[in-house]
């Protein structure tokens, strides 16, 4: 949350500084944010992270993701993480021109036994 409210702080400054004139309808992207920072899924489960670009009406949109251990879990051109493996990974979500990320650690634990 914390950082968060420091990229918003930022954007909020930039704006101030720069005016909104560079921030008009077809502008470059500011930053992207992901609505969430941390992930704990089960395996075999799955979410969609959101990414949130600024300005919204900025140009190149396209967005790129990644996850640095696919064997954890995988990330398609949507956001939807699916975890696969107990494990720990990082999913990694980056502007078309790559000079905006933003990352979400995803934490796959197993799926708990039910005792009758």
């Amino acid at each position: 949350m914390k950082i968060f409210v420091q990229k918003v702080v930022a954007i909020t400054l930039m704006i101030l500084f720069f005016g909104c004139e560079k921030l008009k309808s077809g502008g470059e992207i500011v930053d992207v944010v992901l609505n969430k920072k941390e992930l704990i899924l089960t395996k075999g489960d799955s979410h969609l992270l959101i990414a949130t670009v600024i300005p919204k009406e900025a140009k190149y949109m396209d967005l790129i993701w990644d996850s640095k251990n696919a064997k954890v879990a995988v990330v398609n051109e949507e956001g939807l993480v699916e975890a696969i493996e107990v494990g720990r990974t990082k999913i990694t979500v980056i502007t078309e021109k790559g000079n905006k990320k933003d990352e979400c650690i995803v934490i796959v634990k197993s799926a708990g036994v039910v005792k009758e």
